[in-house]
């Protein structure tokens, strides 16, 4: 039935689980990590577009209307298939409010554990629905599993605005669902990294 993002929150960040994010403007893909020295909160990205292999938890996926100006907003958005509801905010253009999704990934190798990915873009939210599309044809027969997935490129889309690069996703292989998916919404930077990966090792695909 897809996610219905391409057809037209109140958390703070410091309780969010560390995230991986798409820039659109620069076609790369990159992990985000806090670092606190002296009690200085400082965020660091590591480029990660040619590595970028991970488990994706579509058990957890939610979408809606998601804000990522201060504050960041993800309380609008719901588990998938509940109705988005009326857009939040004031009826102007600068209404910071769009359609996104977030949802958990994983890669002890490649992530270096558990994240979020999210987006209200519009070339991420195309290339995010690709992706849930070719999961919802494979799901019923990898049940107790969830895709890895890999970001193979991207396409150049213009504009009025300049151009975006859109990413593209691909499925390559299915694995056992990960525990740390059920981790609870805490900062997971704060905890010692796990000695060794918590993955089921069956997979031909590393990540």
């Amino acid at each position: 039935m897809g996610l219905g993002l391409t057809g037209g929150g109140g958390e703070s960040q410091s309780l969010r689980i560390p995230y991986i994010k798409w820039n659109a403007k620069a076609g790369r893909m990159f992990r985000t990590d806090r670092t606190n020295e002296n009690g200085n909160w400082e965020s660091i990205d590591t480029d990660i577009t040619d590595t970028a292999i991970f488990q994706v938890d579509f058990d957890t996926v939610r979408t809606g209307w998601i804000s990522f100006s201060n504050p960041i907003d993800f309380s609008h958005a719901t588990n998938h298939g509940v109705t988005f509801g009326e857009k939040p905010g004031e009826a102007n253009r600068d209404n910071p409010y769009k359609l996104g999704f977030i949802v958990r990934v994983f890669s002890e190798k490649n992530l270096d554990g558990l994240r979020e990915f999210s987006s209200n873009a519009g070339v991420s939210n195309t290339a995010f629905e690709a992706l849930f599309t070719s999961y919802e044809v494979d799901a019923e027969k990898n049940k107790g599993k969830q895709p890895v997935v890999k970001l193979t490129g991207s396409i150049a889309k213009k504009n009025d605005h300049g151009t975006n690069f859109q990413p593209v996703f691909e499925i390559v292989s299915w694995a056992p669902r990960n525990a740390e998916f059920d981790t609870a919404g805490q900062d997971v930077l704060a905890a010692p990294a796990p000695d060794e990966a918590t993955d089921d090792g069956g997979d031909e695909i590393e990540f």
